[in-house]
């Protein structure tokens, strides 16, 4: 008989437009290949879900259940409980959905998506309970607070010591807790040492999009993605403006770059004034389109936790990949060339430059990026034995 199972969630699952919901659906999609019965519960923001996005993922829930999240001021949010990002999603209308739920099915295995979601464990009681740490939200806050304008940073370390207490403690209400990545299984267990802490690679369903034609055609186009309001995204991107664009076009003309994704900030278009070679699209439908257009997909993130997603969804799409090594993290197999690392700029703008021009180089590089992706995404067998 299959499991039961009550996915709780803190977003609606479409539009996919970050690393966060890819990896939340891809989550739905490892528990399909289980042939398990799921149930999803969310917050939602202005729209619910439409009939097409209810269709879409008819094949990964057996039902979608949601509840508007009403954002309340600053004073109202104001917690001595919770850190600022734990009590915008503490809501007396999901705790009511989620009763709901409970009252006309039982569940075998609640699994809390997101630390953000944990506290609703008091009302998901059932034999077996998961929360899924996509990254270690404390260690965020912590390296936010080094970075961030020095007026506000006295209230990002409060949160950042209030987020640090509350993961630690929540870490060991749950029977098993998912890393995606042993850095931040060592994080966590830090955290909390007796906390039951499994890695769990981020699953996904990547259909190849470059071919081999695609990468022949050279385009001189080059790649980023992502959800631009997460302020490691947003460095990112400044980092390609203002210091790896400036060189790269001493050493190649007519090179474009592709931001791609949504929530560019009004820095990301200062900088980027006056320059015809930077294209910043906002969010889009699709980026299939961007994947095929462009040559190279430029990684150069520095900050953050988990494993990078939009890494994975490169690697599964077979474009060429340039990264920043802390891009890489949780991979274990850069030895393979699977993508080009770079330490600075120089090096970031050397490489593009090398592999617009390398055809043989580029191929190769899309091959053993997605014999790398498939072989990292799959299951291990210490992960699905929780869920049979």
């Amino acid at each position: 008989m299959s499991k039961r199972i009550l996915f709780i969630t803190q977003r609606k699952l479409l539009p996919m437009h970050d690393g966060a919901l890819l990896g939340s659906v891809g989550f739905l999609k490892f528990l399909k290949l289980l042939d398990t019965e799921v149930d999803c519960i969310s917050f939602y923001d202005t729209e619910d879900y439409s009939v097409e996005e209810r269709s879409s993922l008819s094949t990964l829930c057996n039902s979608l259940n949601s509840v508007r999240l009403i954002w309340k001021s600053t004073a109202l949010n104001l917690s001595f409980k919770y850190p600022n990002s734990i009590r915008k999603y503490t809501r007396n209308s999901m705790r009511k959905l989620i009763r709901r739920m409970f009252a006309q099915k039982s569940y075998d295995i609640v699994i809390i998506d997101h630390l953000q979601m944990a506290e609703y464990i008091q009302d998901a009681k059932a034999p077996i309970t998961v929360l899924s740490e996509h990254n270690v939200e404390s260690e965020i806050w912590e390296n936010y607070s080094t970075i961030c304008n020095r007026l506000i940073r006295p209230i990002v370390k409060i949160n950042a010591r209030r987020t640090q207490k509350y993961e630690s403690e929540a870490l060991g209400c749950f029977d098993y807790v998912l890393a995606t990545t042993d850095r931040d299984k060592d994080k966590l267990l830090a955290l909390n040492p007796e906390a039951n802490i499994k890695v769990m690679h981020p699953y996904s369903c990547f259909d190849i999009i470059k071919d081999v034609n695609s990468i022949k055609k050279v385009n001189k186009k080059i790649l980023f993605i992502g959800s631009y309001g997460w302020f490691p995204n947003e460095n990112a991107a400044l980092f390609l403006i203002n210091e790896v664009m400036p060189i790269i076009r001493t050493l190649i003309k007519d090179v474009d770059l592709y931001l791609v994704g949504q929530g560019p900030t009004q820095g990301m278009y200062n900088h980027a004034k006056g320059y015809e070679d930077i294209i910043i699209t906002g969010r889009v439908d699709s980026t299939d389109e961007y994947y095929l257009k462009c040559d190279l997909f430029i990684n150069p993130i520095h900050d953050g936790s988990g494993v990078n997603i939009k890494m994975l969804e490169a690697m599964g799409k077979g474009i060429p990949i340039v990264s920043s090594r802390f891009g890489l993290r949780g991979f274990n197999n850069t030895e393979n060339g699977f993508v080009s690392v770079f330490t600075d700029a120089r090096a970031c703008a050397n490489i593009v430059v090398d592999l617009l021009n390398d055809e043989n180089g580029r191929l190769n590089q899309s091959k053993l990026a997605r014999n790398a992706y498939l072989k990292f995404v799959e299951p291990k067998d210490d992960i699905k034995s929780v869920f049979y």
